[in-house]
């Protein structure tokens, strides 16, 4: 098994520093990208300073600013960093297996979940764009679970799956923004059914 089969194996670069991802590369950038996540969940991004992020990561203020120019870039990386995680998560052809590994991925790193569900938007327009652009793709790889049928209606069909995405999405975030992680594996059945009824209103 590889570190990407199990999304939720961490390493810690060095003791006392944020555990990272095991897939994300062993470097300095990525211990930042998790402290500005974390620090993002817990305090929210306004009142995230870049000192706040380096301390956490066990980093130096001159290594932040090797990386990035600003704690807002900081977060827009982070947020892509999940967002490919998420990606990689759904990848598998069979929606309960895509949508039961990005659950349990999500319950393992909850500051990555509030990041992919929203966090990212406090950046301001550049934030907007970027959780449009990865809810936009996410409910792409949605429709291509649809059923055959509804993938045949054309325009109506594309409006569907993002009706079934706004239904799946908001049941993740309404998990998130309440703590209740370790829930989020357990709602791989209704999401599945969600992206692959033929009529998601019956």
């Amino acid at each position: 098994m590889t570190a990407r089969d199990d999304l939720s194996q961490r390493v810690v670069l060095r003791p006392g520093a944020v555990p990272i991802p095991a897939w994300w590369p062993h470097r300095s950038r990525s211990a930042l990208l998790e402290a500005m996540a974390l620090n993002a969940a817990e305090v929210g991004f306004v009142n995230s300073r870049v000192e706040d992020v380096v301390v956490r990561a066990h980093a130096s203020r001159r290594t932040f600013y090797a990386h990035f120019d600003n704690r807002e870039q900081c977060l827009l990386a982070a947020h892509a960093a999940v967002a490919d995680d998420a990606f990689m998560a759904t990848a598998d052809p069979d929606p309960q297996v895509a949508l039961g590994r990005l659950m349990r991925y999500l319950a393992a790193w909850p500051a990555h979940a509030q990041l992919l569900v929203g966090d990212v938007v406090a950046v301001g327009p550049a934030g907007q764009a970027r959780h449009e652009e990865t809810m936009e793709r996410l409910a792409v790889r949605l429709a291509a679970w649809a059923p055959d049928a509804a993938r045949a209606r054309g325009a109506r069909g594309d409006e569907l799956a993002h009706a079934r995405f706004g239904a799946l999405a908001r049941l993740v975030q309404r998990a998130v923004l309440t703590g209740q992680y370790r829930t989020l594996p357990r709602l791989t059945p209704v999401l599945t059914e969600l992206a692959t009824r033929e009529d998601p209103s019956a």
